[in-house]
Order: structure tokens, then C-alpha cells, then sequence
């Protein structure tokens, strides 16, 4: 095979391109999965816009050199020939992969060069029906839960499940933290940072029902029943949070219910979703795809939002539309794993637009805020002052 390095800048240049066939899908898939460094180079290069700025403050190498030493190659080699900014993106990523992503983006420690703050990554911890706990690989990024529990590779988390009865599993992710789980009935779940799910080893032939602290994207498989020879139908799939219960058949939506935050969401993107509150569980209110349900302790209330800013955060995004720059900052605190100031408590009601990949360090997406709203941020000590901007 050819070089390493060069052979996966190829793909990241394909990838932008959407020339990718199916066994090279694969093999970026699995580059990508083995260390959360490769995941966050691939969101960079995907968002090629930011990544060409970042190559450009590189100053430890001559990017034009090498470019020109392999710009050829890409040519003769690639028989589909790309725009000069594919092959330009290409070269970026040659250089990075061959230096190594980490030397160049994370520094040491945790911390890129500039004393910036990383953003997160594939952490998790397993807790199994007996208590004890496996910590998830960082190197990959999702587990099936079949008859046995395996990374999304085939990879063994070397423990076992034990028959029918093996009693509820809870997967939890810290601070700075995601994971991806496929559910023993198929569905798959994407659990944000600071988030648990807790579920069944089976589920029975009544229902199928999980409990939600913080936030989780679902994608629900639809699961026959048979009733003797008569009828087939779907089994109800709950999803319990502290203040609600949102029961779908085979659909996709989103629910944020984090503790320290007033209100539960539930955004529709597919399907339909039944939501009962625990204030009057003889209600329900059924959404539509695009619609959000919040909850609080006095009921809930259904309003149309954008989709792609309620669930950009599992395509590995962030995207504010006028949102609150105190919902803003609890995002960011979560996903970097920081505290966050607030030195004019009035700034938590400035309203922030704003788009910038989640794998970036954390003064690029600052950075985007600043152009967004009236603040300014000040990074020191693990911590992020919130700073109103000084008008000249």
C-alpha cells in the first residue's frame, strides 16, 4: 500500500469531494475511530473553510513547499481529479498526518501550544448490572449491546452479559465526553457530554423503556411483535427524563434534560412522539417533525425551531440561532470540560448566533462568538471570563 499518510490524506480529500466509494468509507471510518485526535483532523478538513485558516498560521514548516512537492503526485495518482481546493485540503492533511495531529493541534498536556483548551472526545464509563464498571475505549467511539457487548470494530470490552436477567446497565459520559450505543432491540443513541443512560440488558415484550439524564439523540428500531398467528405490532419505546416521558414507535429525535437547566426539550426530527409531564400524566402532546416540546414544573408548550440547531451538536457542530449566551456557555463548558465566569451577569441574556465545528479548541469557537454578540472572552487558569466588549 502507499504511504500511510498519504493514502488517508487521499480519503479526507475524497471525503470533502463526496467521491468516497464503500470500502473507502470504511477504511476512513476506521481510521477515524482509532483515536479521537483522527475524528477531530477529519471534522477539520470536512470544514474546510476553518482548516485552510488554521494551515495557514502553521509556521513550523513551508506549506507552499510542500505543497508543490505533492500536489503532482495527487494528480497522477488521482484518477478523479479534484478542484485546486481538494487537493489543497489534501496536502493539509498530508502534513498533519505526517507530523502527527497531536504535535500540531493539542501540544502537550491536553493544551495546544497556545495555552488553548481541547475540545472533547470519546469518553465513557460502562456501570454493568453486578456495579462494576468498564471504561470505554477514547480509541473508539461506540459499543452494540448484543448477545455480547462489543465496540462497533468487533472489539471485545472483555465483559460479558450473562443470559436474560442481566439487570439494568447504565452508560454514562463526563465533561468533555460522547459516546454512541446500539441498544439490545438495534436502536442507536448518542449521548452527549455530562449525560447517562440508564436500560434494560433485554427488553421485554411489553415495552422498551430507558432512562435519560442530560442529553441523547435517538434513532428507534421499529420491533415486531407477534401475537399468535393474527397480528404484528410495534413495542413502545419510553425514554423517562426527571419531568417527562416520551413515548415513540420508530422515529429519530433529540431530548436534552439536564439537571441544572430549567427546562427538558424533546425535538422531533422524524416520526412522532407522544410527551407526557409529570404534572398531568393524563395529557399527552404529540409532535411533529420540527417541532420541540419544553417541559418545566408548569407544563409544556410546542413551538417550530430549526432542526439543524437543536441537533447539530451529534453531526458535530455547534449552531446558535439567538440563543441566550448562558445556554451558549453551558454548552461549551460541558464539551471542553471548563469553567466558565460570567464578570456581567446581564451578558447571560445577550443572544448569540453563530456556526463552528465542535472539534475545534475552544478560542476558535470563542472567537466566532465574539463576532456574534457584544462580549469579549478571556481564557486563564482552565476557566473562560465572560467580558462585556468595550465599545471605542
Amino acid at each position: 500500500m502507499e504511504n500511510i499518510p498519504f493514502h488517508i490524506s487521499r480519503l479526507l480529500a475524497s471525503a470533502v469531494a463526496g467521491t468516497l466509494d464503500a470500502t473507502e468509507e470504511l477504511e476512513l471510518n476506521a481510521w477515524r475511530n482509532i483515536h479521537p485526535d483522527n475524528e477531530q483532523l477529519y471534522q477539520k478538513v470536512m470544514h474546510h473553510e476553518i482548516f485552510i485558516k488554521d494551515l495557514q498560521a502553521i509556521n513550523r514548516f513551508d506549506v507552499a513547499c510542500a505543497y508543490e512537492q505533492v500536489s503532482s503526485k495527487i494528480e497522477r495518482e488521482d484518477k478523479k481529479k479534484g478542484t485546486t481546493l481538494i487537493r489543497k485540503i489534501a496536502v493539509a492533511a498530508i502534513v498533519l498526518v505526517t507530523l502527527g495531529f497531536s504535535a500540531y493541534w493539542l501540544g502537550g498536556g491536553g493544551k495546544s501550544t497556545g495555552g488553548d483548551i481541547r475540545p472533547g472526545g470519546n469518553r465513557a464509563r460502562l456501570t454493568l448490572a453486578d456495579g462494576s464498571v468498564v471504561e470505554l475505549s477514547e480509541q473508539h467511539g461506540e459499543i452494540i449491546f448484543g448477545d455480547s457487548l462489543y465496540y462497533a470494530d468487533g472489539t471485545s470490552l472483555g465483559a460479558s452479559v450473562d443470559g436474560k436477567d442481566v439487570g439494568m446497565l447504565k452508560l454514562a459520559t463526563p465533561k468533555g465526553g460522547q459516546y454512541t450505543i446500539v441498544l439490545p432491540d438495534g436502536s442507536r443513541v448518542w449521548l452527549n457530554a455530562e449525560s447517562s443512560l440508564t436500560y434494560p440488558g433485554s427488553f421485554d415484550r411489553v415495552e422498551r423503556q430507558v432512562e435519560l439524564e442530560g442529553e441523547a439523540y435517538f434513532e428507534i428500531s421499529k420491533k415486531n411483535v407477534v401475537n399468535g398467528n393474527k397480528t404484528t405490532s410495534y413495542k413502545p419505546f419510553t425514554v423517562k427524563t426527571n419531568n417527562q416521558v416520551v413515548r415513540v414507535l420508530g422515529t429519530v429525535f433529540n431530548v436534552s434534560a439536564y439537571p441544572d437547566e430549567k427546562w427538558t426539550k424533546t425535538t422531533l426530527v422524524e416520526g412522532s412522539v407522544a410527551i407526557t409531564v409529570n404534572r398531568d400524566t393524563k395529557k399527552e402532546y404529540i409532535l411533529k417533525p420540527g417541532q420541540q416540546g419544553i417541559a418545566d414544573e408548569g407544563g409544556l408548550q410546542v413551538k417550530d425551531i430549526d432542526l439543524a440547531a437543536a441537533v447539530a451538536w451529534k453531526n458535530g457542530q455547534f449552531v446558535f440561532v439567538e440563543e441566550p449566551l448562558e445556554s451558549v456557555m453551558q454548552k461549551v463548558a460541558r464539551w471542553y470540560n471548563v469553567e466558565v465566569v460570567f464578570e456581567d451577569k446581564t451578558l447571560q441574556r445577550e443572544l448569540i448566533e453563530g456556526m463552528v465545528p465542535r472539534y475545534t479548541v475552544v478560542s476558535e469557537l470563542l472567537d466566532v462568538l465574539e463576532k456574534g454578540g457584544n462580549v469579549k472572552f478571556k481564557i486563564k487558569d482552565d476557566k473562560i471570563y465572560v467580558i462585556k466588549k468595550v465599545k471605542l
